[in-house]
């Protein structure tokens, strides 16, 4: 295809997913140089072949690659996005922000969303390409979004 999965996608990929940052890079002062450098702070993407085989990766970076649209409100764009929130908190699913952007927006915690993924009696239709999910913290709870992948093109 052509657009934002061509661009990060190798030719053989039929799947992607995220990978989050490793554990215990976020404070250590690293700048990240490199891509693999940005892969362990920031995290990134994870793209499989029709097996199932690893075929690419691509380290999380402002610029050219797979598109977002969003924010879209927890609250007001899905029927049970509170209890999304809940439900990511109470397992203990979500992982600090790790991108300085979305920490300097007061985004507290994030998560992606695999395509479809059915959560807290929402069917997943609302992200059928996957989604990140970005939390405040308290008060601002309010803010919670998520920004779904833009199919490709």
């Amino acid at each position: 295809g052509e657009g934002a999965w061509a661009a990060a996608a190798p030719a053989e990929a039929t799947l992607f997913a995220w990978a989050f940052p490793l554990a215990g890079a976020r404070g250590t002062g690293l700048v990240p140089q490199s891509d693999e450098e940005r892969f362990v702070v920031f995290g990134g993407f994870v793209y499989f072949d029709g097996l199932s085989r690893v075929c690419g990766v691509r380290a999380a970076s402002p610029g050219v690659g797979l598109a977002f649209d969003g924010p879209n409100s927890l609250l007001d764009e899905l029927s049970h996005g509170a209890r999304v929130r809940e439900v990511l908190l109470e397992r203990g699913l979500c992982n600090p922000a790790s991108l300085p952007s979305l920490r300097d927006c007061g985004v507290d915690e994030h998560w992606w969303l695999a395509p479809g993924q059915q959560i807290a009696d929402e069917d997943g239709s609302a992200w059928p390409h996957g989604a990140f999910v970005c939390l405040y913290a308290e008060p601002s709870a309010h803010l919670d979004c998520f920004f779904a992948c833009r199919p490709p093109s």
